[in-house]
């Protein structure tokens, strides 16, 4: 988020302003809208981290008359791949995104006023993975990094048709290079479910 004027947690149900999906409540992020009173100003931020990570974000806000303003908003975030594939050596988990905002008010008159709001986002991304870290007793795993798949790598129909547990997965365990995760392929050996019987109508 960037040049962000208010944010609201709104306490549910919000059906009556927001619709139906809103049953557990919701959040309105409102962006800052270009500004006749404010006059011509402007706001410059940048930080670095480890990885190659920038994040720098750009804001002007500029009157062109007494009726008219419009707002530039610029943000863009990148960071390299934490994560290695051992299968090719690519990185993964690394950011790149830029957006801009651009907004235009027009207030004729005290009583009318109108925004017009232009929002872009381009995201470049390499692939987030999911670090298997331990397995647990009946296959399942903790993840970090994402989350689970019904708790495990088993599928919960299959495992109730079964009526049981599935076979544990392999025992590869991640490594580690000096305390940096390294994504490791996991193999899970599945059985086919069981095959469907066909329906009989029992003779009276």
């Amino acid at each position: 988020m960037y040049d962000v004027q208010s944010v609201q947690i709104l306490k549910g149900p919000q059906g009556t302003l927001f619709g139906r999906n809103s049953p557990a409540g919701a959040l309105i992020i409102t962006p800052n809208y270009a500004s006749i009173g404010e006059g011509f100003n402007g706001s410059l931020g940048a930080s670095l981290g480890d990885y190659n990570r920038l994040k720098f974000d750009l804001m002007l806000n500029i009157p062109l008359n007494d009726k008219a303003a419009l707002r530039i908003a610029t943000e863009h975030f990148s960071r390299d791949g934490y994560v290695t594939n051992v299968l090719n050596g690519d990185k993964w988990n690394g950011l790149a995104n830029d957006s801009v905002r651009v907004s235009l008010r027009l207030q004729p008159t005290s009583k009318i006023r109108n925004d017009t709001v232009f929002d872009y986002l381009n995201e470049a991304s390499s692939p987030q993975t999911i670090i298997p870290t331990e397995f647990l007793p009946g296959g399942s795993a903790a993840l970090v990094g994402g989350p689970a798949n019904n708790g495990g790598w088993w599928p919960s129909s299959r495992r109730s048709a079964r009526g049981g547990s599935p076979p544990p997965p392999s025992r590869t365990r991640p490594r580690t290079n000096t305390g940096r995760p390294i994504a490791v392929p996991v193999r899970c050996s599945r059985s086919r479910p069981p095959a469907s019987r066909p329906w009989t109508t029992p003779t009276p």
